[in-house]
């Protein structure tokens, strides 16, 4: 399992996408760069700030086979089939757990080691 970090701007487009994909219960990846695999984590961040852990639940598929077409014009995000979405498990977590995390790429996999830790802890007692 890996732990990916993911901002909810796509590229330079200032519209979040955070409502879309919490609502929705989904977390996006981008297969160059964050090729996100069933069962791992992934932060969902604002700027440095970490929003929410979430698990993905099933196998990521492309984009383009989803009725997603609109976020391309709404928040820029690229319609290709390097772009993939899946269903996802999501703990939002309340403004006392949410903590800092910098890194200036929009996504990444998470190597820092107190990031993991912070990450797998926090997960591992969501409940």
């Amino acid at each position: 399992m890996a732990i990916w970090k993911m901002g909810c701007n796509w590229a330079r487009n200032p519209n979040s996408f955070y409502p879309f994909i919490h609502d929705e219960s989904i977390v996006l990846g981008y297969t160059p760069i964050a090729p996100i695999k069933l069962d791992d984590l992934v932060l969902i961040t604002s700027g440095y700030l970490v929003r929410a852990i979430v698990q993905v639940d099933q196998k990521p598929r492309s984009i383009t086979a989803s009725d997603y077409r609109f976020v391309t014009n709404q928040y820029g995000i690229e319609w290709a089939p390097t772009t993939i979405y899946s269903k996802a498990e999501w703990f939002e977590l309340p403004a006392n757990m949410q903590f800092i995390y910098q890194c200036q790429r929009g996504a990444a996999q998470v190597s820092k080691q107190e990031i993991l830790d912070i990450t797998n802890e926090i997960w591992n007692n969501r409940n």
